[in-house]
């Protein structure tokens, strides 16, 4: 059965905080002082059926725990400093990658991949490109993983208002360290966040003050008020809300607009109102209905308004 990947969320220790820094020194002190115990030793299957003498326990002291010396005629251990320097040559695959976006409000999802290497651990960090090129800003300490893969999460509140960007993007790359050795030598391509996309806000409910009324002449305005409410704050520069009519493509339409078919809910708000935008056809026969359909960025409501017979 594999192990689940380990996901790290926000908030993340900094390594330009002194308080972090020093939790972050003494985890990664304590984890190469374990790997320092640690010998792993490759064994083809023919030296595994010809050992003679299988196994000496002697126990290490200082970890409480115990070491297998495996005794075999040119039977050579394979340190760890000749794995950590093959993963010196591999570099880490990050997805998603290149440019990524990340538009207000929303969170990402991203792994991190090392290659294969059982038996040691990894120490994960995150650091951000600065206004010179250099990647030093916000470096941050994901934490460790006994397995060579993880992911993590990035939100727009926290990257967007601390990290540095240009154009509304902003440059990061992963980093790793192996049995506490320097994070600086394996490195990941660069990922940029756009923070210009679209937003993660959606509609969370939309209401009308009356569901009907009496039609009349087109040109009429009726005195309907449409609110919505957003699932999130509304973005900086307010929240565009498009406003569409199920009838507007019949030969005959009941309902049109006679004004703008959008308005917009201002920054930093969640609800508003809309009224005065609707003129209808007089209905002679039967009630008619039609939908009323709001949309913002992938989400939609429909309230159904029916217009009564005179």
């Amino acid at each position: 059965m594999s192990t689940q990947i380990k996901k790290f969320s926000p908030p993340y220790l900094r390594l330009d905080n002194p308080t972090d820094a020093q939790k972050i020194r003494r985890e990664t002190n304590l984890l190469a002082k374990k790997s320092s115990v640690q010998h792993s030793v490759a064994l083809k299957q023919n030296d595994l059926k010809s050992l003679i003498n299988i196994t000496t326990e002697i126990p290490h002291k200082e970890i409480g725990i115990s070491k297998t010396v495996l005794k075999k005629q040119n039977l050579k251990p394979t340190q760890s400093s000749e794995i950590q320097n093959k993963t010196l040559q591999l570099p880490i695959t990050v997805s998603p990658a290149g440019k990524v976006d990340l538009g207000f409000n929303c969170k990402k999802e991203f792994s991190a991949t090392l290659g294969n290497y059982p038996g040691y651990s990894f120490q994960w960090y995150l650091s951000f490109k600065d206004s010179n090129g250099f990647f030093t800003a916000m470096p941050q300490y994901l934490g460790y993983t006994t397995e060579s893969e993880c992911s993590f999460e990035l939100d727009y509140s926290t990257y967007y208002l601390v990290a540095y960007h240009q154009l509304g993007k902003a440059t990061f790359k992963i980093q790793c360290g192996v049995n506490g050795t320097p994070a600086l030598a394996l490195n990941s391509d660069e990922v940029t966040l756009d923070f210009s996309q679209q937003a993660c806000v959606g509609i969370h409910s939309a209401s009308l003050n009356s569901y009907s009324f009496k039609g009349g002449n087109s040109d009429t305005d009726k005195s309907i008020t449409l609110t919505i409410n957003l699932d999130a704050p509304a973005p900086p520069g307010g929240q565009k809300v498009n406003l569409s009519l199920s009838c507007e493509n019949d030969a005959f339409p009941i309902g049109r607009f006679v004004a703008a078919n959008y308005f917009t809910i201002p920054e930093g708000q969640t609800s508003e109102g809309f009224n005065w935008f609707l003129g209808t056809r007089k209905v002679r026969r039967s009630n008619k209905t039609f939908d009323i359909i709001a949309k913002v960025n992938a989400t939609e409501s429909h309230s159904t308004v029916t217009l009564e017979k005179e």
